[in-house]
């Protein structure tokens, strides 16, 4: 359960473990989620008269394993989604300021996977793997704007997809070679139509507006991995994409390098470059690590491309001190993310960003062990970008910001060379954790995290914060009953995490699981 002034999310969650050994070993993981949540925060991202009304989601996950020969393996994968949102407004209240309904958002998505794997003896192995699924969103909005008398609009998305993966694996004594292929196909129909909100209905009077388009992605790879001596492994992968989206159709081809030297024992220097291009969906069979590194997660646009240096040195200083330095250098042909508190989209291309962290392990003795990690980045927009286009202009003209070029109708402006928002230069988090084995599984943690050098979706610079947090884990009786209590912004500090945008104070998370 979360529990703040403003919003309550009750969530109930449920699952199952087995294993079965007859007729076929068999293993089974089941989950079900719901959440209902009541949230009365005010959105500033859309108008000053809005606010969250909350709504409610639950989500059903599944695997099946089982085991079909000593050399045969099969694994089923489902899931089901569903979403519900709801804002409201009272730019249109009389003298009791009421609230109505402004949005009503609603997402699903269903999706089923499977994978069959064969091994033809000691490192030799074929896999091959299938899934399909549907999304289905739906976006009734109540338009309240003061200038341009807008009719209620209906917007609707509609996603079909499959997926088809074979790849095969086999080692030559110091070389591991992986060959494969994969085929995406979505298909798309959009529909826009005015909307009878008193009703609920599409507004019969009016033809709705419908467009459909497919998009197909083929990529075919080869990855060989390298070991010629104890110290030194060395790797590259090179990859063929093959596009189309409606009459649009292009042809890219990515590679990767990397390797890794350890000089003396207990130090390990590993470098690496890649150039990939994000695919339709976000899971992969291809190998996406080389020689164990991967670049930084960024929120990119489908089937954008993106360039990362990476150089990191692991040590071990003695069996209680490890130590990592890492830096990235990315450029990135196309980002697009939303930020959870103020769902405000924001998008540009390109940009750049370049990340240096450190981190250090070091156990104290006893139970009682540190982390303690920092990371510096500069991030810079190096062409075309926007935020705050998706709010609703309900007072005025003016929300957001953009590069020149976008039109008048933005509050203020992005300079080349500005560094992203909400991306802060600085970062740093320590935390001290304390344990006691079983059969009591007891697990506390406090820990600390400051962020700074950040701007916002207006190009303001944000408020420098210190936040401490604490969460204690018990799994008593045999791990049949675990609880779990966290308690974030432990101080209640007031602060904004955007231009008056108040961020979340003391927050209580608690949680049971119950095993049978």
């Amino acid at each position: 359960m979360l529990d703040e002034n403003l919003r309550n999310q009750k969530t109930v969650s449920a699952g199952l473990d087995t294993i079965i050994d007859s007729p076929l070993p068999t293993a089974i993981w089941l989950r079900g989620n719901h959440a209902d949540i009541s949230d009365h925060r005010r959105r500033p991202d859309i108008s000053p008269f809005s606010r969250r009304r909350g709504g409610d989601r639950w989500s059903l996950r599944s695997y099946v394993g089982l085991e079909l020969t000593p050399s045969d393996s099969l694994v089923l994968n489902g899931e089901l989604n569903h979403e519900k949102s709801l804002s409201e407004s009272n730019i249109l209240a009389g003298p009791e300021n009421d609230f109505e309904l402004e949005e009503n958002r609603q997402s699903d998505r269903n999706f089923l996977f499977g994978l069959y794997n064969h091994e033809f003896g000691y490192r030799d192995q074929l896999t091959v793997a299938a899934g399909f699924g549907s999304s289905q969103l739906d976006v009734a909005t109540l338009n309240l704007s003061s200038t341009i008398p807008f009719t209620d609009r209906f917007e609707a998305e509609r996603n079909r997809f499959t997926y088809l993966s074979a790849n095969y694996a086999k080692g030559l004594g110091a070389l591991d070679l992986r060959i494969g292929a994969e085929w995406s196909d979505v298909r798309t129909n959009t529909v826009s139509a005015d909307y009878d909100f008193s009703r609920g209905i599409i507004d019969p009077s009016t033809a709705p507006f419908t467009y459909r388009y497919r998009t197909k992605e083929a990529r075919a790879y080869l990855d060989l991995r390298y070991h010629p001596a104890e110290a030194l492994v060395v790797q590259g992968q090179i990859e063929g994409v093959a596009r189309d989206f409606g009459d649009y159709s292009d042809e890219l081809l990515n590679w990767r390098l990397g390797a890794s030297y350890e000089p003396v024992e207990g130090q390990w220097l590993r470098a690496a470059f890649v150039r990939q291009s994000r695919g339709l969906f976000d899971f992969s069979f291809r190998p996406v690590a080389i020689v164990g590194l991967q670049p930084n997660s960024v929120p990119s646009f489908r089937q954008s491309r993106g360039d990362s240096l990476i150089v990191r040195w692991d040590a071990e200083w003695s069996d209680r001190l490890f130590t990592a330095v890492e830096y990235q250098d990315q450029q990135l042909e196309a980002v697009g993310y939303a930020v959870p508190d103020l769902p405000v989209d924001i998008a540009g291309f390109p940009v750049s960003v370049k990340r240096i962290s450190a981190q250090a392990n070091l156990w104290l003795g006893g139970n009682v062990g540190l982390r303690a990690a920092y990371a510096y980045t500069d991030s810079a927009i190096e062409g075309a970008f926007i935020s705050g286009d998706n709010v609703s202009q309900a007072i005025g003209p003016t929300f957001g910001c953009a590069t020149a070029g976008f039109g008048p109708g933005f509050i203020c402006t992005y300079e080349l060379g500005d560094q992203l928002p909400f991306v802060p230069g600085h970062f740093a988090r320590a935390s001290l954790v304390w344990t006691v084995p079983a059969p009591v599984r007891l697990k506390a943690t406090i820990s600390g995290s400051y962020i700074g050098g950040q701007t916002d979706d207006l190009r303001m610079p944000t408020e420098n914060v210190t936040l401490f947090d604490a969460k204690i884990e018990w799994e008593p009786l045999d791990r049949r009953l675990a609880l779990n209590l966290a308690l974030l912004n432990l101080l209640d500090k007031r602060y904004e995490s955007a231009t008056s945008v108040a961020a979340p104070r003391l927050t209580v998370v608690a949680g049971v699981r119950v095993r049978f």
